[in-house]
């Protein structure tokens, strides 16, 4: 394994790319709503593809593209369904779609040992989001940027690690705030009523 990290004009351009992509998701964490959760997946997904062009890493780009349109196939549904009942029908078609386009993706694009690192993540993001659950979303987000820490790290994404460590940080930081420190807070309440 060869780590270069040839810095041009178009590594500066990805990492341009990887700034804001990041500064999106790391905003992901932030709402309870997954609509907004998704909307903000949308913004950072298009800056994060964009990314892997200009450092010519099509696995990471196509994975972009492939969370691009699972987080427009969850919330226009979602939206679409808006105070209808919903089944999980479609958004579990929809997670099948993504984990077979995953695949095919892996296979036509690998190029290294790690390009299947970004398989991992977006297959266990997509989960997240699958299930509906902000809580669920957090844990499973938290595993999911390890594997892209590594990728980033292996492809020389300086802007890419460090954020994704930020972010990391952000999704670990988030299940404590939302999900441990909150429900200890309400059994609190509920301790005194």
């Amino acid at each position: 394994m060869n780590i270069v990290w040839d810095i041009d004009t178009a590594w500066i351009l990805s990492q341009i790319f990887v700034v804001v992509g990041y500064g999106f998701f790391l905003a992901m964490y932030i709402p309870k709503s997954r609509n907004r959760v998704l909307v903000l997946g949308i913004l950072g997904s298009l800056f994060f593809s964009i990314n892997f062009i200009f450092i010519r890493e099509w696995t990471g780009f196509y994975s972009g593209g492939l969370m691009l349109f699972r987080n427009v196939a969850f919330l226009g549904w979602a939206l679409l369904m808006k105070g209808k009942k919903q089944t999980r029908l479609f958004d579990t078609l929809i997670l099948g779609i993504v984990f077979v386009c995953v695949v095919l993706i892996t296979i036509f694009t690998f190029d290294a040992w790690y390009d299947i690192f970004p398989a991992f993540a977006v297959m266990i993001f997509s989960v997240g989001l699958w299930q509906k659950n902000t809580k669920t979303f957090r844990i499973l987000g938290a595993t999911s940027g390890a594997f892209w820490l590594v990728y980033m790290l292996l492809v020389g994404s300086a802007f890419g690690l460090i954020l994704e460590s930020i972010i990391l940080g952000m999704a670990i930081s988030s299940v404590v705030f939302y999900d441990i420190i909150e429900r200890l807070n309400n059994n609190k309440t509920q301790e005194k009523s």
